[in-house]
Order: structure tokens, then C-alpha cells, then sequence
């Protein structure tokens, strides 16, 4: 098949030499020699046209491969429907947040697929402002899931498409909450010591006093200091670079479990409590002896100053995986409730401010503990003790020359 230039250029060569070969003909043979350039090229033009047309549909149907693809790799939901509702396109994270199959959903209407009544609510609103809308809600089939949805018209479309943008920003709002109560509860926990040293030490400036009052005032300075000293520990911990440097070695996990018994022995003969150790052979994890002694530090001291007197509390070992060990810290005391479980690691969250006031602590033990296990790789977890109790779980990556 000619290309169009070649046939423009084979009718031109036609015409020219008809006319210098006929020229007493002239002009009555010229239309009908036109007539036959254009039937010449007829089939050209159209080829042509058409492979224009399937290179530019190629081309279209590129870009629209890539721009879905690059929408279902974002981790914002997006879809789209039409003005009855029916859903035009709708992106991976979409079906995850809203919990919808995994099969092509195009077609089918927000109703047929019974999508979550908030969604359902603010599409109808988006329609009454022409598509423009903003909210926050909650999803009424996911509780606890708080969504920012956003929509606009698509102008370009029928009239009364629209776009959905819907943001998951449950975490989000949860580490917003966190941070107010860590914001109220540090200023509570401050406030307790210092307005006991400002007292008593304004007692002292206008008489002296008994001995008992410089001894609150230096318990309430050592309970200050710690907490001090524990905030500066998380935020060593959650320092990403200087969690990143921590000095690793070999740590034979019952030399450390055996350490740690050895360490809180005197507070637990003062309290009653009896202390034993249960450890698997040959357990070696990989971490910083005194960050790893400090957590489980922590979990025994509180499984003897919360576990009641005459109790027993166990420290044992177990390879749970092969490349994964788990200390559990076990005591028989009054055990914690199920909903108080989720937010025992937080900073200053305590589930009896007066009991935890009475034996002493800054409130960061636990958070300690967790981050301590996350900067090793592993995690922390509570469960209740069969018979009455708490069992604290720290999880550890084993060393590699331990966990073939």
C-alpha cells in the first residue's frame, strides 16, 4: 500500500503530464483527472487515518494503564461513580477501607454493594453543592475508623459524575488523642511532687520542722528526677539515629534473667514475694545487655509491688519460634482488666492512680518496656494468667548462630 505522499505525488506527475501532453484538451479533462487523483488516494488517506487513530488509542490507553496504576498504588482510597451511583473506577486501598470484594466492581451501584452508610450520606450531600464536599466521619461499619472524604465534580464527564477522595486518618486522630493525654497526664504527674516540695519547704522556711519533712521533700526531688531521667530514656529510645547506634552483643538470655532475679531480690523479700527462674538452654539473643535488663527489670518490679504479698513471681524463657524467644514475666496477683490491656504501654497511664502513687514508680516503666522492644526488633505484650494474674510477654529476635 503507497503512503499519502507517494499517491499525491503519482496523481501531481499524472495531471502534469496530461496537460503538456494534450494541450488543445486542457481544461475539459481536468475535473475528471482530478476525480481520479482523489479516487487514487482515497485508500491511502483512510490508512493513514486509521493508523494515526490506533496510535493515538495506543497512546490513550498507555496513560490510562499508568494512571491507574500509580492510583492503585496510593494508600488514599479513590473512587469514582456516576449520577446514579454506580461506581466508574474504584482503587485498591478503596476496597480495603471500605471492605469491599476483590472482583471487578465497575457497573455495580454504591447500594448493590452496600457500602458503608457514611459514605453512602456524604455522596448524596456532595450532589446537593455540585460535587464540591468536605467532612470527617466515622465509618459506621468499621468502628472506630475516622475518614476525612473529599469529592469533586468531574467536569470533563456527564454531568453529575464525581471523584471521592477518603483519607483514613484513624491513627492519625488516635496519636493526636494520645499526645493530649500524655500532655494532661505529665502535668498532673509533675504537679503532684512539686507542689509537695513547695509545701513542705515553705513549712521549713517559716519554722523548722521535723525530720519527716525534708524526707517528703527528698522523696518528691527523687521521684521528679526519675521521671526526668525516664523521659529522657524514651526519647533516647524513640530517637530513630541513636536507637539505630545501640551497641549489640551476644546476651545469654538466663545470665540476664538470673541478673535481673538477682537485682530485684531485696524489694522482693521486703514485699513477700518469691522469685524464680524458668529458662531454656542455649538461649543467646542479639541486643544491649543494659536496655534489655531495664525492661524485664521493670516488668518484675511491678509483678512484685502489684502482685500482693506471699505471691510468686516467675521469670521463664521459651524459644517460641525458631528464630524467636519469649520472656514472660508471670505473677498471681489481682490481674488487670481486658480493657485496660491496649493502653498499659502508654506513658503515665495508670489503671489506679492512688494504688500506683503508694508504691512508688514514675508511670513510663512500661513504655519503657515497649520501646525498648521495639529498638531489639521485638514486642511486648500482657494476657491474664490462668488462675488470676498478668503475664507479660517480651518478645526477641534469637541470635543467628542459636535459632538454625
Amino acid at each position: 500500500m503507497m503512503s499519502w505522499s507517494a499517491c499525491c505525488g503519482l496523481a501531481a506527475t499524472g495531471l502534469a503530464t496530461s496537460a503538456s501532453d494534450a494541450p488543445d484538451v486542457g481544461a475539459q479533462w481536468l475535473p475528471w483527472m482530478l476525480l481520479a487523483a482523489i479516487v487514487l488516494a482515497g485508500p491511502c488517506v483512510v490508512t493513514w487515518l486509521h493508523h494515526r487513530h490506533q496510535a493515538r488509542c495506543r497512546g490513550l490507553e498507555g496513560e490510562l494503564t499508568e494512571v491507574r496504576g500509580m492510583l492503585d498504588a496510593m494508600d488514599i482510597a479513590v473512587l469514582s461513580v456516576d449520577r446514579e451511583g454506580v461506581v466508574r473506577y474504584i482503587n485498591a486501598a478503596a476496597r480495603d477501607l471500605l471492605q469491599l470484594p476483590s472482583q471487578p466492581l465497575s457497573g455495580q451501584t454504591l447500594s448493590d454493594l452496600s457500602v458503608d452508610e457514611a459514605v453512602s450520606t456524604f455522596v448524596k450531600e456532595a450532589r446537593a453543592r455540585d460535587g464540591a464536599h468536605r467532612d470527617e466521619r466515622a465509618l459506621a461499619g468499621n468502628p472506630g475508623c475516622e475518614v476525612v472524604m473529599l469529592s469533586e465534580p468531574v467536569h470533563s464527564a456527564a454531568a453529575g459524575d464525581i471523584v471521592l477522595v477518603l483519607d483514613d486518618v484513624t491513627r492519625l486522630r488516635r496519636l493526636e488523642s494520645v499526645r493530649s493525654d500524655f500532655a494532661a497526664n505529665v502535668s498532673h504527674e509533675l504537679r503532684t511532687p512539686i507542689t509537695a516540695i513547695q509545701g513542705y519547704a515553705e513549712l521549713l522556711v517559716e519554722q523548722p520542722g521535723p525530720a519527716d519533712h525534708a524526707e517528703v521533700i527528698l522523696r518528691n526531688a527523687r521521684r521528679l528526677s526519675n521521671i526526668i531521667e525516664d523521659l529522657l530514656a524514651l526519647a533516647r529510645l524513640e530517637d530513630s539515629a541513636q536507637a539505630q547506634a545501640l551497641v549489640l552483643s551476644s546476651v545469654a538470655i538466663h545470665d540476664l534473667l538470673d541478673a535481673v532475679a538477682r537485682a530485684s531480690e531485696e524489694e522482693a523479700q521486703q514485699e513477700g514475694v518469691s522469685l524464680s527462674v524458668d529458662c531454656d538452654d542455649l538461649l543467646v539473643c542479639n541486643g544491649s545487655r543494659p536496655l534489655l535488663e531495664q525492661a524485664i527489670g521493670n516488668l518484675v518490679t511491678n509483678a512484685i509491688r502489684y502482685g500482693g504479698g506471699g505471691s510468686t513471681v516467675k521469670l521463664e524463657a521459651r524459644r517460641v519460634d525458631p528464630d524467636l524467644a519469649a520472656i514472660n514475666v508471670i505473677d498471681h496477683g489481682p490481674g488487670i482488666s481486658d480493657e485496660h490491656h491496649a493502653r498499659v504501654f502508654e506513658r503515665f497511664y495508670r489503671i489506679d492512680r492512688g494504688r500506683s502513687r503508694q508504691v512508688g514508680g514514675t508511670g513510663l516503666g512500661l513504655a519503657i518496656v515497649k520501646h525498648i522492644a521495639l529498638a531489639h526488633g521485638g514486642s511486648v505484650s500482657l494476657s491474664a494468667t490462668p488462675g488470676g494474674g498478668c503475664t507479660f510477654s517480651l518478645l526477641l529476635p534469637l541470635d543467628d548462630d542459636t535459632s538454625e
